[in-house]
């Protein structure tokens, strides 16, 4: 494995026109190839910007539903990381502009077998560097794969703009919620019956589309309650009326029934005269929770990092 990657680095090192004694580069050719290697996966949940290096491996820029939209920007090299180092971001002109002129956007400690991941405030820098037609290069040092060599992804700004609308154009179409956010939803119903309050509409319809965005919700568990009546079957059947209402909301707006579970609470101790108006109208409610199928979730874009990489001590 090392003798291959040794050699794949060489490779790539003759084949780009910046590699120097000391640094092994990654960079796109000068050809109409090279403004391919910008991609987007867009959608109302989440938003990546993907950039393939040459023989290096892959950098996505992310943004996700929810109220913050932060962006991250995480590297996923070919080959792991054999020892801690650091890596630094570097906005530079490209070759052709004849510049040496150059910026540090932030800096980042890197740990062994575990990918480069850099925060919100860079990660916007780097994109904001790139749309001004710089390339941004992440040199770093690997003790264990190449000893005294720096090597140097590089990100270039060739094939950039039109991507990059298209994420922002993206941007501005995510949810303001994300998965945590609907997970559970309580809802109340109004008059006593089976209709939701219109809060409680807009929460649900929240929730219905988000599960169509989501293709990993396996499973929707609706438990409906019910404690205004003064004879407890009565409690019990208006409960199951409002766990069916809920139900036909979810299948009506197009869910699958099959995902559905239903559950109507009526506690036999508690009576009429036990519960104040308040409290009468509190239960009188819904919980509606969501499960994913662990094999079709992507945890590790759900984690709320912090603003890693802005400290440049």
């Amino acid at each position: 494995m090392f003798k291959s990657f040794k050699l794949m680095l060489l490779s790539a090192a003759l084949l780009t026109a910046g590699a120097a004694g000391a640094q092994i580069r990654f960079e796109a050719p000068m050809s109409m190839a090279a403004h391919q290697l910008w991609s987007n996966q867009s959608s109302e949940i989440s938003c990546v910007l993907s950039y393939a290096f040459p023989e290096y491996g892959r950098a996505d820029f992310v943004l996700l539903s929810g109220p913050h939209h932060q962006l991250s920007m995480e590297i996923f090299p070919l080959l792991s990381l054999g020892t801690a180092s650091q890596m630094r971001a570097v906005a530079t002109p490209p070759a052709w502009k004849y510049s040496s002129d150059e910026e540090e956007l932030g800096r980042i400690k890197l740990y062994a077998g575990f990918n480069p991941f850099f925060g919100d405030t860079v990660s916007w820098r780097i994109l904001g560097a790139l749309s001004k037609g710089n390339q941004v290069m992440l040199p770093f040092t690997d003790t264990k794969r190449l000893q005294g060599e720096t090597v140097v992804p590089i990100l270039s700004p060739m094939g950039f703009t039109k991507p990059f609308q298209e994420f922002l154009t993206c941007q501005g179409k995510l949810l303001s919620y994300g998965y945590k956010d609907v997970q559970m939803v309580a809802v109340h119903f109004a008059d006593g019956g089976t209709s939701l309050t219109s809060a409680s509409q807009q929460a649900l319809s929240e929730q219905i589309n988000y599960i169509k965005l989501d293709k990993s919700v396996n499973k929707i568990v609706i438990r409906a309650f019910a404690f205004e009546k003064d004879n407890s079957d009565d409690n019990l059947h208006l409960a199951k009326e409002r766990a069916a209402a809920v139900r036909r909301l979810f299948t009506e707006a197009g869910i699958d029934g099959s995902m559905i579970t239903e559950d109507a609470v009526a506690d036999r101790q508690i009576a009429l005269k036990d519960l104040s108006a308040a409290e009468r109208e509190h239960t009188a409610r819904a919980v509606i929770q969501l499960s994913r199928d662990p094999y079709k979730v992507n945890r590790s874009l759900e984690i709320t990092m912090p603003d890693v990489g802005v400290e440049t001590e």
